[in-house]
């Protein structure tokens, strides 16, 4: 185990950083646009770089297990919302269907029961919390080694990823997504929460250089899904996302009110803003969804938390965890 992470797994959890939550705040509108735009350049733009995002958050925030009970307990607090928003998602679409006669599709139980990429429509971010879950698992033991070779060990991922993706049609739960995820959570658990750049010349450069970096890769790179294990061609791909995680980081240090509360609510925003653009989708424009999708969602998540039962089922938080 590394000296950091015997320290993390000792010590107290990782403070909520507000900087974190705008992140997540601004990643979680860029999803919810990236999913519901028209605008082919604004999308593939997006796809480049707001799953890494998330993935390279969860990092920052992360603190080692410690143990098969925490482990069960982390995955139990993910799961349960997983199978709660599956469930209230697949009753909205039934309900539509009865009330307005909408015809829209509700996967079957086989396609539930394999997860992952084969869950689309309304259902088309749920590999999202299992990967991610795997990829904490995962992280957890990666960062109890020496740095050499962890290092080793994500690099090889990531070859693996870029050679293999294209050629496997099947991702099951998202599990596959590991690969180019956990190297992107190990840089967030490096960064921490203590690291911060000064407001000064040299910072401002630095997001100039990766602003720029970034718009002069991505018309190169092509789609973006991390889904579907289409991770775009290297080394491009991992430097444009690279670039946009250090903007996006840099800008959420500004105190802009409202955002932190959305990152707080991404969550239930980004299990039900594909369900309000599946109902939406005929009858309005996608910036009307979008500001519906975020609204909504951040309502819904704000309701979930009043209530014991329902911020423990759709949240995966219990007592304390309530302000978080």
């Amino acid at each position: 185990m590394t000296e950091g992470a015997a320290k993390a797994e000792n010590g107290p959890a990782p403070p909520r950083a507000a900087w974190v939550d705008r992140a997540k705040g601004y990643g979680i509108i860029l999803v919810v646009i990236g999913h519901v735009s028209n605008v082919d350049r604004l999308v593939l733009d997006i796809l480049i770089f707001h799953m890494p995002l998330f993935f390279f958050l969860s990092g920052v925030t992360f603190k080692p297990f410690g143990g098969r009970e925490r482990a069960l307990a982390k995955a139990q607090s993910m799961l349960l919302p997983y199978v709660a928003f599956g469930l209230f998602v697949t009753a909205c679409l039934f309900a539509a269907n009865r009330a307005f006669g909408m015809g829209l599709v509700i996967p079957g139980p086989l396609h539930f029961l394999l997860g992952g990429n084969l869950l689309v429509g309304a259902f088309g971010t749920f590999w999202f919390p299992t990967a991610l879950l795997a990829t904490l698992l995962l992280l957890d033991l990666v960062v109890r080694l020496p740095i050499r070779w962890q290092a080793a060990a994500l690099a090889a991922m990531v070859g693996g990823a870029f050679l293999l993706g294209d050629a496997v049609a099947y991702n099951p739960y998202g599990l596959l997504t590991v690969a180019m995820a956990l190297p992107f959570a190990a840089a967030g658990y490096h960064v921490g929460l203590g690291r911060a750049l000064a407001a000064n010349w040299k910072t401002i450069l630095l997001m100039g250089l990766a602003v720029a970096a970034f718009f002069l890769l991505a018309p190169h790179i092509g789609r973006v899904e991390y889904k579907y294990l289409r991770y775009g061609p290297f080394p491009a791909s991992i430097i444009a996302a690279a670039a946009a995680i250090f903007v996006t980081c840099c800008v959420s240090a500004l105190r802009v009110p409202g955002v932190a509360a959305i990152g707080r609510a991404s969550l239930t925003i980004m299990y039900t803003h594909l369900l309000l653009y599946t109902l939406l989708q005929p009858v309005t424009s996608w910036p009307v969804i979008v500001v519906i999708a975020v609204v909504a969602g951040f309502a819904l998540h704000r309701f979930f938390q009043h209530f014991a039962p329902t911020r423990r089922i759709f949240l995966g938080v219990r007592g304390e965890g309530a302000a978080r």
